[in-house]
């Protein structure tokens, strides 16, 4: 699922490519209360219909049951796979894969193993469609018919252009075939070193296109249909309905057509799969298919009428402080969720004397009131399908700006135990609720995220679950662009003291770094920049970590490059990196091997900024002894190494300072240790180096 769409605390459906995501909303909510949000202030309208969390990346319905904190989780790994383009979840899509329409210009309708056909001749083809109509499961479904991996290419998340061909990290392997999403306004110019690399490597590329776009360029263009609508929740049910429910019969019920009239895009009829799937798990007993047809559909509308009438007729505090509370836990015990109403009350100033009070309503009463039940451990549950992520998203948009303020300090708050320790199982159901309701109303909720992150940064047990519910919101199609944005906000303008800028760096090394290298590296160039020693630290810890993973390293080495190579506080940033990737002599020599192995021009540019960045130190010191360790190792590393201390050395003003600041240092290193022995080659090299002995060569 790459831009999963995933629904609720359920688990998460898939098909279509991507749901479209309103654009950035300008404009202060000036009923907002500051204290409460961060940087951006939030948008004064909230949209009521929003689709709800989704994958689309495929026609998949997973599953996911147990502990909350692996939904979150299992939902950051989904994405991977989805983004990866793994065999698994290759077969996955086409296991439920239901054939439609292709066609192109002025050809006859095809299916796609004919329209697979295109790649006999031509190594790119066109997929023209657009966004949320299935065009990536369609193309997975082409290229697939190739039998060869699967891979897809990023883009500039931030500027939606498409990154310099040469700067991608492409897989070691040479032939694959490739899936694009190209951004608009790209030219045919813009894609030809793309296909050149495709054609060199003997791979195909599936480039997905808006219709208006794809006769601007050269190559087969295809266009695909929507699927049957009905055959697709048939396809999607069959896995996990079969003998449970007529799923060929269900299709048909009336209650359905609107939801499957024609027209419907794949991303809502797995919305509805996900909300008929949820429907019979919640239903006691064996329901029949007219029953299960009806609730589904009063679910995929997020229980809208159903909700509106409640709060029409229920209009004790009490009642609706505790619907609010349940919502927000649901699956936990009572107490916590009447301490929870008492909160909340309080918060808001609504609460109806003394918390506790034997005059108000007790929990019984309260449960039957919200239409909730106790399971056998004595949790409660809504009877209702998807209804508490329907609850919250109901309140959240119904209610002012003051309101939502405080229902998100309440809901960070939740888990707090007085001076104990936090409540991580508290905590995890927390997380759950907001990622399915930051993903319903991304307008009005992402800005409330940072005042949770900071709260919960202070605690160990529950850093992991803030880090993974921001990067969830992040990875999510209908929140994922604004959570990004808002991770730049973070990086670019809190203080130096702030917890968000350690946050950011580890948000950076996570999930997010799979699923939008640039946007990640990008993020950590900001940190960067900054010139405050937590932002340095910070992007120093997450380079290391991305330089252990081989996916990464490409763009690591680019970026110290970078960073090496600019005065300021990027400068410093990269020699505090290069420290924590240079701690011991295998790492050293791990890195120089890198670097031996990269191309001329990529190497020298590496070589020549280090040197600039290290001549200032020379002369008190030199560099760790884990480089000439690492140089004593192999003659591979000992010539880089060399290579890098004649560029030190360089001529001009000050060189035959630093020649002797070198050799000092190296004389200290061989001293401290009678097995030290630096090869032959360097010392000669640094002698040669001599600005005074090449002077007199020249004369």
């Amino acid at each position: 699922m790459t831009d999963p769409e995933t629904s609720g605390p359920a688990d998460p459906v898939a098909e279509a490519d991507s749901a479209a995501e309103p654009d950035l909303v300008a404009g202060p909510d000036l009923a907002a209360e500051p204290e409460e949000m961060d940087d951006f202030e939030e948008p004064a309208d909230a949209r009521v219909f929003a689709p709800t969390l989704q994958t689309n990346a495929g026609q998949v319905i997973g599953e996911v049951r147990g502990d909350v904190v692996q939904y979150i989780r299992q939902y950051h790994h989904q994405v991977a796979e989805a983004r990866a383009l793994t065999p698994l979840f290759v077969e996955q899509t086409m296991a439920t894969y239901v054939e439609r329409e292709w066609r192109t210009p002025a050809g006859p309708w095809l299916d796609s193993k004919q329209a697979a056909d295109a790649f006999t001749h031509e190594t790119c083809v066109f997929l023209a469609g657009e966004p949320g109509t299935g065009r990536r499961t369609a193309a997975i479904a082409l290229l697939s018919r190739l039998g060869l991996p699967l891979h897809e290419l990023p883009v500039d998340d931030d500027h939606q252009r498409l990154i310099p061909a040469e700067q991608l990290n492409w897989p070691d392997r040479d032939r694959a075939g490739y899936l694009l999403v190209l951004p608009k306004g790209e030219t045919e110019t813009d894609l030809a070193a793309y296909r050149q690399e495709i054609a060199r490597r003997r791979s195909f590329l599936v480039v997905m296109t808006e219709p208006e776009a794809a006769t601007l360029h050269t190559g087969p263009v295809l266009t695909v249909g929507l699927p049957d609508a009905r055959q697709l929740l048939v396809s999607a049910l069959g896995r996990h309905l079969s003998g449970r429910l007529d799923v060929d019969r269900l299709a048909e019920q009336r209650a359905l057509a609107g939801v499957l009239a024609a027209g419907t895009r794949p991303h809502q009829v797995m919305r509805l799969a996900e909300r008929i799937v949820a429907t019979v798990g919640a239903w006691p007993g064996h329901p029949t298919v007219e029953t299960v047809a009806a609730e589904a559909v009063k679910a995929y509308h997020d229980w809208q009428t159903e909700l509106a009438d409640w709060f029409t007729e229920h209009g004790d505090t009490r009642d609706r402080l505790f619907l609010v509370a349940l919502a927000m836990l649901e699956g936990e015990h009572g107490g916590p969720v009447l301490d929870a109403a008492d909160a909340l009350g309080v918060l808001t100033g609504e609460d109806s004397g003394a918390p506790g009070g034997i005059g108000e309503s007790g929990l019984r009463e309260l449960t039957g009131t919200v239409l909730a039940g106790v399971d056998g451990q004595q949790r409660l549950f809504f009877q209702r399908p998807a209804y508490a992520p329907a609850v919250l998203r109901f309140v959240h948009s119904d209610r002012s700006a003051v309101f939502r303020a405080r229902m998100w300090g309440w809901a960070a708050g939740l888990p707090m135990r007085g001076r104990g320790k936090p409540s991580g199982r508290i905590a995890a159901r927390v997380a759950n609720a907001l990622l399915a309701l930051t993903a319903a109303v991304p307008e009005t909720a992402v800005a409330h995220l940072s005042g949770l992150v900071r709260l919960w940064w202070a605690y160990p047990t529950l850093r992991p679950l803030a880090l993974d519910l921001v990067t969830a919101v992040a990875l999510s199609p209908e929140a994922g662009r604004r959570m990004r944005e808002r991770l730049n906000t973070w990086a670019t303008q809190s203080g130096a003291t702030s917890t968000l800028v350690p946050a950011v760096a580890e948000i950076c090394v996570g999930p997010l770094a799979d699923a939008y290298p640039r946007a990640a590296f990008v993020r950590l160039n900001n940190l960067a920049g900054r010139g405050f020693d937590t932002a340095g630290s910070a992007v120093a810890g997450a380079l290391r970590l991305l330089w252990d993973r081989p996916a990464h390293r490409f763009a690591v080495f680019a970026q110290l490059t970078a960073w090496l190579g600019e005065e300021g506080p990027r400068r410093e940033a990269g020699l505090r990196a290069l420290a924590a990737l240079t701690v011991t002599p295998e790492d050293t020599e791990d890195l120089l091997m890198y670097v031996a192995n990269h191309s001329i021009r990529r190497r020298e540019a590496f070589l020549d900024a280090l040197a600039v960045a290290l001549r200032p130190a020379v002369p008190a010191g030199g560099l760790p002894d884990t480089w000439p360790d690492a140089a004593a190792r192999s003659p591979v590393s000992a010539e880089v190494f060399g290579d890098l201390l004649v560029r030190v050395v360089g001529t001009g003003t000050g060189a035959s300072t630093r020649l002797a600041g070198l050799l000092r240092w190296l004389a200290g290193w061989t001293s401290a240790d009678p097995d030290r022995v630096p090869p032959d080659d360097l010392i000669r090299r640094l002698h040669q180096a001599d600005p005074l002995r090449r002077a007199a060569v020249a004369r």
